[in-house]
Formats: structure tokens, C-alpha cells, sequence
């Protein structure tokens, strides 16, 4: 199966390789899939709670908290890139590692958000109805049939895909060689535009993830796969609702607010 999201690429189950033949074995479901990614997404947004109020009350009693905040939030978002990274590799371990990603990137999401909105108030209520709509009209389209996923369509998807991971990994490099964001890839037309086609490509691979899952479904997979399935289908929701937050921000500075 060609698809855009790594965790979905190796669907091999070294472990139970034969035990979904067995009688009476409980297989994996879409709808099982789909329960377990909103228990992972009610994880999630617990923990952003949590951590945004967290992040709120110590930068209001003194600035100087903004530095161990920082280091919390790097060491947050690379545990949680090498528990997936782990995951992927360890399929068994999804139904503990798929919740303990939940609340690590919940953290991560908590605390990015409490620094926009206190930059630019009311963006993240923008950036969840935003998502939400999003993902709801993408999916009825799917449903719908509007949108058909094909391995052509995924072939190109992870294309663009890494294109977009070649335009960030260079905007980083030059951060690093001391060039600070250059305003046009920051703020004004240029930068929403770019903004406003990642956000695009991040829908496409939430469609990808979602088409991708409703196959393994039927790929008679143990039980365990369904919070494998869940995961991927919240680390596209994740990115989506991160490249929104991020396009909301360039248009409020390309506003001057």
C-alpha cells in the first residue's frame, strides 16, 4: 500500500502473522479505529488544557519562566517524535504508546498554543473551528465519494509532501546560518499563500490517513492495530491544526496586529 504517512508504510505484524486466521479471532475494525482516535484526541486535548493553563499561570507571575519553557516544550515534542519513531517499529506497543503520544503531544500543542494566543488573542478558537470544519467538509467528501484516494494520488501527495519538508528544513538552515525569517516568508501574501497550501496538503493527508485505515481495516489485523490506525489519523489531524494555527498567525501580522 502506497500512502503518504510513514505509519502506515510497513503494515507487517511480525508477531501475529498468522494469528488473524485463527477462529474466532477479533480483528480490527474502521469503526474500532475511529473510537480509538477519539479517545486518543480526548487525551490530547486534556493534556493541552492542562499544560496551557499551566504555561498561563507561571507566565503571569514572572517572564523568566519563558526559557525552562521552552527547554519543557523541545524535550516534550522530541519525546514524543521518538515514541513515535519507536511505535512504528514496535506495533505492539500502539495500544500504551498511542495514549502516552496523546498527552506528550497534547503538552506540545497546549503550550505552542498559550504563545499565540497571548501573541494574537482568540487565533486558537480560530484554529480549532477552522480544523474542525475542515476535517468535517474533507471527510464528507470522502464519504461522498468526491475524493477519490488512489495510489497515483498518494504517489503525488508524498511528492508535495516533501516539499514542503525541503521548503522548512531550509527556512531552519537559514535561521541557523544567521538569517533571521525573511518578512515575506513570515508575514504578507507570499507567506500566506505557502501557508495556505500546506494547510491544503496537510488536508489531503488527513484524507490519505483516513483511506489508508479504512483498507487496513479489512486487512484482517489484530485488535492491537486499531490504536496503530488511530495514531496516524491523529498525527495528520495534529499537523493540520499546527499549519492553521501558523497561517491564522501570518494573516493577523500581515494585518499589523
Amino acid at each position: 500500500m502506497i500512502t503518504s504517512n510513514p505509519i502506515f508504510n510497513d503494515l507487517a505484524v511480525p508477531e501475529h502473522q498468522d494469528i488473524g486466521r485463527e477462529e474466532g479471532f477479533e480483528r480490527a475494525t474502521l469503526s474500532g479505529a475511529i473510537s480509538k482516535a477519539g479517545t486518543l484526541l480526548v487525551l490530547l486535548i486534556i493534556a493541552a488544557a492542562w499544560s496551557w493553563v499551566e504555561v498561563t499561570s507561571l507566565l503571569n507571575e514572572s517572564p523568566a519562566y519563558g526559557p525552562p519553557i521552552f527547554g519543557v516544550f523541545v524535550a516534550t515534542l522530541v519525546a514524543a517524535l521518538v515514541l513515535v519513531w519507536l511505535t512504528v517499529r514496535n506495533k505492539t506497543w500502539s495500544p500504551v504508546s498511542a495514549p502516552i503520544y496523546a498527552l506528550l503531544e497534547g503538552a506540545v500543542i497546549g503550550l505552542l498554543s498559550a504563545g499565540f494566543d497571548r501573541r494574537y488573542p482568540g487565533i486558537v478558537v480560530q484554529a480549532v473551528m477552522v480544523t474542525v470544519t475542515i476535517c468535517t467538509c474533507l471527510l464528507a467528501a470522502y464519504g461522498f465519494g468526491w475524493i477519490r484516494v488512489t495510489a497515483a494520488f498518494n504517489r503525488k501527495l508524498s511528492a508535495v509532501i516533501s516539499g514542503a519538508v525541503i521548503y522548512y528544513l531550509g527556512l531552519f538552515a537559514l535561521h541557523l546560518m544567521g538569517v533571521r525569517w525573511l518578512p515575506m516568508l513570515t508575514a504578507g501574501i507570499p507567506a500566506i499563500a505557502v501557508s495556505t497550501v500546506v494547510v491544503g496538503i496537510a488536508g489531503m493527508v488527513l484524507v490519505s490517513n483516513f483511506d489508508s485505515a479504512a483498507k487496513c481495516a479489512q486487512m484482517k489485523l489484530p485488535k492491537y492495530m486499531e490504536w496503530y490506525l488511530a495514531l496516524g489519523l491523529i498525527i495528520a489531524l495534529v499537523w493540520m491544526y499546527l499549519e492553521i494555527l501558523d497561517l491564522l498567525s501570518k494573516a493577523r501580522r500581515a494585518e499589523g496586529r
